[in-house]
């Protein structure tokens, strides 16, 4: 009777073996497929054009270009590159949360909240692995300026036909079929700016070519300074006037460009009704909020900043701890007479981390950004388009939080990542070059 049990494990074990190994050899070969098809690159190029027209088809395409990396195993590659900016600027801002945690009052449901809404910068240092080959990098830039100047052709079109069936998002201003006018100035500046950068990079060899590039980069900013138009978009497209004349005259720049870039916000202010009123307009807003404590855009924004310096002053290095920032301004808001309810977000970047992390906070957020900085420091065309995402970044952050959000999130986290993929890229390159001069005696 006790014969026929060595058997059974035996054959037990064998088919375990057989099922082990061919698990093994299909993901080996889904691997070595996803490799020559470059699945996980193109996933991002799909991100890419998707983040300026489609937030759930943005999203798809970060869940499927996270779980593919993480599939493949080359989180692992990211131990050898432990020490690049790129990861440690990602640290340094995610190691806040838990560590803040330990004084933090709030719920741990609250805390995964606040946490999750910046966990996409764990995709930064994802991404440059990823894209660090080949040109990738400029295919990304290529496919997010493909998916501005869609977004653009349909802002011209709802413009044109506001009241279309088609719109699946009804009652937007004109000229806004969806999202909202901030991210068509945000991703339009941007484009923009690259634009400016190609036309001049090849002015002397491709004249006519880079007439078109100035031809669009104009069409973009008179598009989005004239007729749709925010407050912080203007704003960002003068100040990347100004940082475009920096970029190419270095630190004498810096007088052309503060001088270019007055010049043109007075033409606007004088130009444009539409600039004049939305800047006009913030005084009447926000002495309204004071006095009835009416919901106005301006003055709710005060309310928050001034509410978010008091939070910060009370608790000035440490903050109040990760999750907190909700649970303040109810405190703060309810019950004092005003239209407008409490809120997790401060409207400032700045202030959505010193609040509940103090100036621990403002330290590593000005580390995020510094790192990026010296990533992406130098005078080649990836260099300053880097430059101009960072300096959008910071610039819009002291009126949103847009690190914090999900389109412009996604927007920084991917141009960033494409221009340190690509300057990583070149000084591989060139070090393979200088290596076999060098070995010559």
């Amino acid at each position: 009777m006790s014969q026929p049990l060595p058997h059974t494990l035996q054959k037990s074990g064998l088919s375990a073996s057989r099922l082990f190994l061919s698990i093994l050899y299909q993901t080996l070969r889904l691997r070595y497929w996803t490799d020559r098809k470059n699945v996980l690159r193109w996933g991002a190029v799909v991100l890419a054009v998707s983040i300026p027209l489609s937030t759930t088809g943005a999203g798809l395409a970060a869940a499927f270009v996270l779980i593919l990396f993480c599939f493949r195993g080359d989180f692992q590659k990211l131990r050898w590159h432990w020490r690049t900016p790129a990861v440690v600027a990602s640290a340094l801002l995610l190691a806040l949360f838990p560590l803040g945690a330990l004084w933090s009052d709030a719920s741990l449901a609250t805390m995964l909240d606040h946490l999750a809404r910046y966990i996409k910068m764990l995709m930064i240092p994802a991404l440059v692995l990823v894209l660090a080959r080949g040109d990738w990098p400029g295919r990304i830039l290529l496919a997010f300026a493909a998916g501005v100047g869609v977004l653009f052709a349909m802002s011209a079109l709802h413009l044109v036909w506001p009241t279309a069936g088609f719109w699946w998002q009804p009652g937007m201003p004109p000229g806004v079929p969806f999202k909202n006018d901030l991210l068509i100035n945000m991703s339009g500046g941007l484009v923009a700016h690259m634009l400016a950068l190609k036309a001049y990079a090849i002015w002397a060899s491709e004249r006519r070519r880079a007439l078109v590039f100035v031809a669009l980069a104009a069409a973009i900013v008179v598009w989005s300074l004239f007729v749709v138009t925010s407050r912080t978009g203007a704003l960002v497209i003068v100040m990347l006037v100004g940082l475009f004349f920096v970029q190419l005259m270095g630190w004498r720049g810096v007088i052309v460009g503060g001088l270019a870039s007055a010049v043109l916000a007075g033409t606007l202010f004088v130009a444009s009704p539409k600039i004049r009123s939305e800047f006009t307009v913030i005084l009447p807003e926000v002495t309204s909020t004071q006095e009835s404590g009416s919901s106005t855009s301006s003055g709710k924004r005060v309310v928050y900043w001034t509410l978010g310096l008091r939070f910060l002053a009370e608790r000035p290095i440490l903050g109040h701890g990760t999750g907190s920032i909700l649970s303040l301004y109810d405190e703060a808001i309810t019950g004092r007479g005003y239209a407008f309810g409490p809120t997790d977000d401060p409207h400032s970047q700045f202030l959505a981390l010193a609040i509940p992390f103090g100036g621990l906070g403002l330290l590593a957020l000005l580390a995020f950004w510094g790192l990026h900085l010296y990533a992406v420091w130098g005078t080649g065309f990836y260099h300053r388009v880097g430059q101009a995402v960072i300096a959008q970044n910071a610039l819009s952050g002291l009126f949103n939080s847009y690190l914090f959000t999900f389109d412009t999130g996604w927007m920084y986290v991917l141009l960033i990542s494409a221009c340190i993929a690509a300057i990583w890229n070149e000084q591989r390159r060139s070090q393979a070059a200088l290596t076999p001069a060098q070995s010559r005696p």
